[in-house]
Order: C-alpha cells, then sequence, then structure tokens
C-alpha cells in the first residue's frame, strides 16, 4: 500500500501583509532581515518582492560598482572599509601586501597602518606608515581632543558674543555656578585642595608664603565669601597702621 504524499500548506497572504513585507524588505535592503522581523521565510519576502517588480542587488553584483585600487597589476576592491584583493600569496588586505612590499616580511600581530594626511584612501608609498597599535590610538585621542579644545573654543566665543548682547546672562551664569558649587560642595573641601596644592608647588620652588599670606588661605579655608576676606584685610591693614603710629588697637 502506497504511503500518501505530504500536501503542502499554502498560507494566503492579505494584500496588507504583502504591502507591509515589499515595504519593510525595501526599508532594509534586505529580503531576510525583513523575514526574520515579520517571523517569514525571506524565501516568501522575496517571492512578493519579484512579484511586485522589486529585486535586490547581490554583494557579488556590487563588486564591480565597489572603488577599487590598482597596485603592481593586483586590483584590491573595498569592501567593509577596507582594500582587499588576490595577490600572488592569495586574498589578502592592501596593507599587508604593502608592508610584505616594504620590509619584505609578513605584518605581525599588533602593527596597523597609519595615513599622514588622514585619507584612508590614499595608499601612495610616501602617505602610509605602520605603526603599533597603541601609537595609533595615541593619535587618534590626540586628534579627538583637539577636536574637543576647538569645540570648547566655539562654544566660548558663543557665550561670550551671547552675554555682550544680553548682559544679564553672564549675571545668570555666574548664578548658577556659585549655586552649583556650594550645593555640590558645601564644606569648601575643594578650595581647600586647591590652596594646600598651591602652597606645596610654591614651596617646592623654594618660595615660602608669609604669616599674612598664610592667615589669609586659613580663612579662605574657612569658607568665607571674598568680600568677608577683603573686609579683614582691610581691617588688619588699619591696625597694622594703628600700631605703627602708636595708637593702641
Amino acid at each position: 500500500m502506497k504511503k500518501a504524499a505530504k500536501s503542502k500548506i499554502s498560507i494566503r497572504y492579505t494584500p496588507a501583509q504583502v504591502a507591509e513585507m515589499v515595504s519593510l524588505a525595501w526599508k532594509l535592503g534586505s529580503a531576510r532581515k525583513a523575514g526574520k522581523m515579520l517571523g517569514v521565510r525571506h524565501q516568501t519576502v522575496l517571492e512578493k518582492c519579484h512579484a511586485a517588480g522589486m529585486t535586490f542587488v547581490t554583494a557579488k553584483q556590487k563588486s564591480g560598482r565597489l572603488p577599487s585600487i590598482v597596485v603592481d597589476g593586483f586590483r584590491f576592491t573595498k569592501t567593509k572599509g577596507y582594500y582587499r584583493g588576490k595577490t600572488d600569496h592569495g586574498r589578502e588586505a592592501l596593507s599587508q601586501y604593502l608592508y610584505r612590499k616594504i620590509y619584505g616580511t609578513e605584518k605581525p600581530g599588533g602593527i596597523c597602518i597609519h595615513f599622514k594626511d588622514g585619507k584612508s584612501d590614499n595608499y601612495a608609498l610616501e602617505n602610509i606608515e605602520f605603526i603599533t597599535v597603541s601609537e595609533r590610538m595615541r593619535i587618534e585621542e590626540a586628534k579627538r581632543h583637539d577636536e574637543n579644545v576647538r569645540n570648547l573654543d566655539r562654544g566660548r566665543l558663543k557665550v561670550i558674543e551671547m552675554e555682550k548682547r544680553e548682559p544679564h546672562r553672564k549675571q545668570l551664569r555666574v548664578h548658577r555656578q556659585w549655586v552649583t558649587r556650594r550645593k555640590n560642595d558645601p564644606d569648601n573641601l575643594f578650595a581647600m585642595k586647591v590652596v594646600e596644592s598651591r602652597r606645596k608647588h610654591a614651596e617646592e620652588r623654594g618660595f615660602f608664603y608669609t604669616e599674612e599670606q598664610r592667615r589669609h588661605m586659613s580663612d579662605a579655608r574657612k569658607g568665607k565669601s571674598k568680600k568677608e576676606l577683603e573686609t579683614i584685610k582691610n581691617e588688619n591693614y588699619k591696625a597694622s597702621i594703628r600700631r605703627k603710629m602708636g595708637i593702641a588697637v
């Protein structure tokens, strides 16, 4: 007795579901990704897209249009940000080929290519150098630091121009800074730390503070305001004048 053949169950999709498949595949550029998101087979999504007149260009078809460089008769195509091609040693990266060409050995681990002018497509021998990964990280960190400094300078100039046009904004900014400082450091520990570090560095350079300066520092450490310190300084000055004149203080 012959076994009954298994019947394939065909699922009918509504026009709205088909339109959703096609639109999602168009947005993502991949029928497989759209199928995973919708929970259907990617072949089904492909069939619906083809029926709607939409086709996908594969990576193999794209390779003819990708940017490429010819070095010593070998063509290197840019894929995923790197130039790769087939040479006498098989398929390899362009940086590996250039390292072997310059040094005569295989590129070891921890060595990467660096472009002097910052353009990653300029593989001229006078523009490239091979450095360690740590050196590359230091160079990138220095670039980021310079960029951050430029952004801060632009921001400061913008704030200065704005405060020139609207002077009340400067008062608001100073007030916010003062309130924030008092809120974050109610015991004035930061000022005490600054005073101690300045005193230490000055003494290391051979400069020692006078008693009046030390008294001023001790008052500053107690969290007194600038106005109070100025008042104390004036009173001390008046007292010294009285002593010189022989007037009882």
